[in-house]
């Protein structure tokens, strides 16, 4: 069980409704003097090794490279995906993804980190897959 700030009950709420249904995120992206709006398709929040929430997605333009050993995710800390949900940088976009377009033994690979939630490909078993998923506890 991770202990989570009641504050991020609506962000994760709507993170893994996006991960589970395979819609796609719009999020205003900062890094250094870049700022721009990117569209990725999301699949994991999970508890990262210095014990911070994140959300991991594939950028729509990652999806461009021919090979998809070349393809990268991104890696979102919540507490700056908080920020962006109170200034309307974030968007759910009504497009959805069957695919994430990445190799899938690195989603796979997941099952020994602490998951949120994932995404779930059509040959799994939500049950089983969803039963190695921490819970959240929020706290004020």
């Amino acid at each position: 069980m991770v202990e989570v700030d009641l504050q991020y009950k609506e962000l994760i709420e709507l993170l893994c409704k996006a991960i589970m249904q395979r819609t796609l995120l719009k999020i205003y992206y900062k890094s250094g003097r870049r700022s721009d709006w990117r569209i990725i398709r999301p699949y994991m929040i999970w508890q990262n090794p210095k014990k911070n929430l994140s959300l991991a997605g594939v950028p729509i333009e990652e999806l461009q490279k021919l090979s998809i050993d070349e393809r990268t995710s991104s890696q979102y800390l919540l507490t700056q995906l908080m920020t962006r949900l109170k200034e309307g940088q974030i968007q759910i976009l009504p497009e959805t993804f069957d695919d994430l377009g990445i190799p899938r033994e690195r989603v796979d690979d997941t099952k020994t980190k602490d998951l949120v939630c994932r995404f779930i490909y059509d040959d799994e078993d939500k049950k089983e897959v969803k039963k190695h998923w921490i819970k959240v506890k929020y706290i004020k």
